[in-house]
């Protein structure tokens, strides 16, 4: 297992997902509207997206992004990715991160009340070299378990950019339930 130093444009990527963060904190104590966490989290997830299939054509190598478990950073092969999620190369194609893999990037959990979970229960995102294009899973729902009719969904568009739309009635259920 590799780690390796940031690089200016991912520490740039870095900074404005601690800013993202920053604001969806201030969301869970009503500072924000919640439209604006999800406007937020597509954007950041967007730039992940742009990031991983950057790296996957540059390299050659497949990037898989899941949700985690926890420490080690392993995939936690479910669909609620709230707990945060890392970004990897994975060398062997089997969607785990293993030791001979890279770890490209690790995103910390969402705040408290706040639930992200992928739609149809992918339980990861992997990005192919040839194209740097998504092949497997894309589309969430942002939920927030103190206001559950305000769950936004988003979904993955033909050019793999995420855009923002109201959840359907099951899918903000199926939220509130990971």
């Amino acid at each position: 297992m590799q780690s390796r130093a940031l690089d200016p444009f991912e520490f740039v990527l870095a900074v404005l997902l601690v800013s993202l963060l920053s604001v969806m904190a201030c969301a869970a104590l009503g500072a924000t509207s919640r439209s604006a966490h999800a406007e937020l989290l597509r954007l950041g997830l967007n730039g992940l997206f742009a990031q991983a299939s950057r790296h996957a054509v540059a390299s050659g190598v497949s990037v898989v992004l899941c949700p985690v478990k926890g420490l080690p950073y392993r995939c936690s092969g479910g669909s609620d990715w709230s707990r945060g999620w890392i970004g990897f190369t994975d060398l062997n194609g089997n969607g785990q991160f293993d030791w001979e893999d890279r770890l490209l990037r690790r995103d910390l959990a969402l705040p408290d009340g706040l639930r992200l979970c992928a739609l149809a229960g992918r339980k990861l995102i992997r990005f192919e070299p040839r194209a740097g294009k998504i092949v497997s899973g894309g589309g969430f729902v942002l939920c927030d378990v103190r206001c559950p009719s305000e769950a936004v969904a988003l979904r993955l568009s033909n050019q793999g950019s995420l855009r923002t739309e109201a959840a359907s009635v099951a899918a903000a259920q199926q939220c509130l339930l990971k």
